[in-house]
């Protein structure tokens, strides 16, 4: 299991998606630009600014709630929020004013309140 901590930028809420932003510090990411769809995993804690925030990288996270065992998670478009399944991002993304957006996978449901975090690269989808 691999934490890392790092000190927020803004409110985070133990659960969100998190990126680090350009200045270093940690913030929500979304899936709506290429610079904050790359994640740096999920916020174990929350956080004012300026607080550490420890950040699951690449391990089990239980602490969500009705989850489908076996569905991939996706970040949503919805800064430090993620969509449950692909059908979800997809219709999300189809139906934004914006041009496309970038399909992060964040983990695999386990359990219904279980998520296996495994971040991987942002995609482009154009809608």
């Amino acid at each position: 299991m691999a934490l890392v901590s790092f000190r927020a930028q803004t409110f985070i809420t133990a659960g969100e998606v998190v990126r680090v932003s350009a200045s270093g510090f940690l913030t929500k990411a979304s899936a709506v630009a290429s610079d904050s769809a790359i994640c740096a995993g999920v916020a174990i804690n929350s956080a004012a600014p300026l607080d550490l925030v420890l950040v699951n990288k690449d391990s089990l996270y239980t602490q969500f709630s009705g989850l489908t065992p076996g569905n991939r998670i996706y970040l949503s478009l919805t800064s430090g929020q993620f969509y449950p399944d692909y059908a979800t991002f997809y219709a999300a993304a189809s139906g934004a004013t914006v041009s496309g957006a970038f399909l992060t996978e964040v983990g695999t449901a386990v359990s219904t309140s279980g998520v296996h975090i495994e971040i991987t690269q942002p995609i482009f989808i154009n809608k």
